[in-house]
């Protein structure tokens, strides 16, 4: 995901997409200097989605953590509804490094937000 807007869409004429949102969140928020929110999925041809954290503070600030809260990661469960509203029936991996109980909780989280 480490691409522009357009670079995005040029890609996704060749071959549908695996949109990482914590990738994504890196690119946008850390490099790009861009709210997630500006990510445009609308013409996109999504396929599956990976999700995980970030954790802004720290070395690396990389994705692969399990929920904080914070604004970063409030952005990425709204990118991800928003994806999901709008495609039905698309899978969802938690792409976190984690034991079992924090796994568990990020799932209940998600889906107690995601209704």
């Amino acid at each position: 995901m480490g691409m522009t807007d357009n670079e995005l869409k040029e890609i996704n004429r060749i071959f549908p997409l695996l949109l990482d949102l914590g990738h994504a969140a890196v690119n946008y928020e850390l490099f790009l200097k861009r709210k997630l929110d500006e990510l445009n999925i609308d013409d996109l041809d999504i396929r599956e989605i990976h999700i995980s954290f970030l954790k802004p503070r720290g070395l690396p600030p990389w994705d692969h953590m399990g929920y904080l809260e914070n604004r970063v990661n409030q952005r990425i469960i709204g990118k991800l509804k928003e994806t999901l509203d709008t495609r039905a029936g698309i899978p969802v991996v938690l792409e976190i490094g984690a034991p079992y109980e924090i796994m568990a909780k990020n799932i209940r989280l998600l889906r107690d937000r995601l209704g």
